[in-house]
């Protein structure tokens, strides 16, 4: 059977810094919760496969479906043209692998 190891123990100094730490997180947690709620009605609606990933610890089970909330597919399509018109505005016109070339044709 194996040993567990011995733990160190934990020193006061860092008890306090944990405690104030997870502190944070749950008051980071509660403040993004307003923002994520509407961030994941909008997934519902635009992406679904972008769907439970707004909140810590939720987790999509394979197979799982994400589009019930969807009436039709035109913010999914209209959301694929908006992502390639802001990659072609962001992205430089000097840019080697951004540019096609020319076929050559042999004549």
């Amino acid at each position: 059977m194996a040993e567990i190891a011995p733990v160190a123990p934990i020193s006061p100094r860092d008890q306090k810094i944990i405690q104030e730490s997870i502190q944070e997180f749950s008051q980071l947690q509660t403040n993004r919760a307003v923002f994520g709620s509407h961030w994941e009605e909008i997934s519902e609606l635009i992406d679904p496969p972008s769907r439970n990933s707004f909140f810590y610890s939720v987790f999509n089970w394979p197979g799982q479906k994400k589009s019930d909330r969807q009436v039709d597919a035109t913010g999914m399509m209209a959301l694929d043209r908006f992502k390639a018109i802001i990659d072609s505005l962001l992205t430089p016109a000097q840019h080697a692998g951004g540019t096609a070339s020319k076929p050559t044709t042999n004549t």
